[in-house]
């Protein structure tokens, strides 16, 4: 008789995966919270949005069977950083956002491309 057992899909949480998943979803959560506020820059909520959620499809391991991407993290997060430091200088979306979530998501978002490049964790 001959049996086989289906292995469980295992994902192990690093300092890498923590920060990178935490960056994105603070990246997304931005985004959102720009399209609810009117007079905002529409089209940088948009990037950030793509990018942040193919960020997180990228550092979530059990997402991928579903959803995949070649791009590597750190390109994905120096993308959403550089984009939501544009919002942060651009003074209409300024207004738009919340401005602290903007700030904390650009600090975590740069430290995952700083811990994505030199490869820590």
């Amino acid at each position: 008789m001959l049996t086989t057992a289906a292995a469980t899909p295992v994902f192990t949480v690093s300092l890498a995966s923590a920060v990178t998943i935490a960056g994105a979803i603070l990246a997304v959560f931005d985004s959102a919270w720009r399209f609810r506020r009117p007079g905002g820059n529409a089209i940088l909520a948009i990037l950030a949005l793509v990018i942040g959620l193919l960020l997180l499809v990228r550092a979530f391991g059990p997402v991928q069977q579903y959803v995949s991407t070649s791009i590597p993290v750190l390109y994905l997060s120096v993308a959403v950083t550089v984009v939501l430091l544009v919002e942060l200088l651009v003074k209409a979306a300024r207004k738009s956002g919340v401005l602290w979530l903007t700030v904390i998501a650009t600090l975590v978002c740069g430290a995952a491309a700083v811990i994505a490049f030199l490869k820590v964790g």
